[in-house]
């Protein structure tokens, strides 16, 4: 199947390299759906995707997530698995996948160093016509887009996905020969082989190695750090895959590098940066700063073609002037709900709320706006800002939106004040640019809960 704007592309496993492959896709609106047996990995990748994204460009964001695998191969003009490195769980949820897709869905695999000629083993010949390793280089390594054949894939599946990759500003490079490993893998595998017997011998360190390399390539990364971003686990997953195949290679460094970086060390080659170190505070930080409940105080706004001009506001339509009260709450586990109100709402006269009037419910509607979803702290230390993720909301055009809002916080009086404004003006009906502002004060702990 080709491209199609009303189809999305499936993401099969979201650790590292899933989220990055969906990433390349989401950046040209592209429609991706993501699916991971671990919902908090999902979750986490699409909150990882949404921070990369261009949130100020005003454009619909097209990444989501699903529980099930079945709704993520259903619709979908490609499915790509990137899960780990592992043959037998690879040949298992391709051979799922074949079951699941129409016959004219492309099904790829991102694996680097295995040959999809392995992993079609047990699936139909007709089905292995839609079948083929499409590898996709980390960003900092370039645009490239390595394909290879599982020995049975349609021609017309490799050029129309050559295709799609060139629309997307990816440069296609078909492999032509089926491999253990591609062009640039193949290469890049002999160059980790020997960092590794560096390591294990004692003959350098991965500062010293980077330094060298650096200079030496004119690269902007060294081999380390390309190593420590990809993940030392998976780096040591593709390198035994290698050794299976040639047994003559040598396999003490591979030990070693397991023992001394992967398990009992700290998962890098090299330290985070100072760079990286600041941003990762000042993320947690913030975030712990937002923790809690917090009580509105007030909602005012300011006319952006009025500097200094302020006025009572509130997002609930055109009750300007009228006091709004509300609660925003940040949990622990990275959800956030938020519930505005106008006061003064007369009860209902009937007690059960679902036999009331279209009257009384409408009025209850437009004095009350709510919603839930998921929140991450956006990175960027010169501008803190907080990012709600809707997933209910009264107003059902919100649903699935992203909100981008900047971050003031300080203390008056020994209590927490949050201040919360967008980026960018809000239109109102009349045709007016403001900047709204909530202001917050933090509620103390219900010790009767704790």
């Amino acid at each position: 199947m080709a491209y199609s704007d009303t189809k999305h592309v499936a993401i099969i496993g979201c650790g590292t390299i899933g989220r990055q492959v969906a990433l390349v896709y989401g950046q040209h609106n592209r429609r991706v759906t993501l699916y991971d047996k671990n919902e908090d990995v999902a979750q986490d990748a699409l909150h990882w995707i949404e921070s990369q994204l261009d949130q100020k460009a005003n454009q619909p964001n097209h990444v989501k997530i699903t529980r099930d695998l079945k709704d993520a191969a259903e619709n979908a003009w490609m499915v790509t698995e990137c899960i780990a490195e592992d043959i037998d769980a690879k040949k298992q949820l391709l051979n799922t996948l074949s079951s699941l897709c129409a016959s004219n869905i492309i099904i790829t695999t991102n694996s680097s160093s295995i040959r999809s000629s392995v992993l079609v083993e047990g699936i139909t010949a007709a089905s292995q016509r839609r079948i083929l390793n499409a590898h996709y280089f980390p960003p900092a390594q370039g645009p490239f887009v390595e394909l290879m054949s599982c020995g049975q894939t349609s021609p017309a599946v490799i050029e129309s996905l050559t295709q799609e990759l060139r629309e997307i500003g990816r440069r296609p490079v078909v492999c032509r020969a089926d491999s253990t490993g591609f062009i640039m893998n193949r290469i890049w595998a002999a160059v980790k082989r020997e960092i590794m017997m560096v390591l294990a011998d004692g003959a350098g360190s991965p500062t010293d190695i980077d330094a060298m390399l650096k200079q030496a390539m004119q690269a902007k990364y060294g081999p380390c750090e390309l190593m420590d971003f990809v993940g030392l686990q998976t780096v040591c997953d593709i390198e035994e895959i290698y050794l299976k195949e040639r047994t003559y290679l040598p396999s003490y460094a591979l030990t070693f590098f397991r023992e001394n970086y992967v398990k009992s060390g700290t998962g890098r080659l090299r330290p985070p940066s100072r760079e990286e170190d600041e941003k990762q505070a000042g993320h947690s930080r913030l975030r712990d700063r937002l923790l809690g409940a917090w009580d509105l105080v007030e909602c005012t706004s300011v006319s952006s073609s009025r500097p200094g001009s302020q006025q009572k506001d509130h997002p609930l339509g055109r009750e300007i002037g009228r006091e709004i009260s509300g609660h925003l709450i940040y949990s622990e586990a990275g959800y956030v709900s938020a519930q505005l109100r106008i006061p003064g709402q007369a009860e209902f006269k009937s007690v059960d709320y679902w036999t009331a009037t279209p009257e009384e419910h409408s009025q209850a509607a437009r004095r009350y706006f709510a919603y839930s979803g998921q929140f991450y702290v956006d990175d960027d230390s010169e501008k803190p800002a907080v990012q709600h993720r809707f997933t209910h909301c009264i107003y059902p055009n919100m649903i699935g939106q992203l909100e981008r809002r900047l971050v003031h916080l300080e203390t008056d009086n020994g209590c927490d004040i949050l201040r919360l404004t967008p980026e960018e003006p809000t239109i109102t009906p009349e045709g007016r640019k403001i900047i709204p502002e909530l202001t917050w004060r933090r509620l103390p702990v219900n010790n009767r809960c704790v």
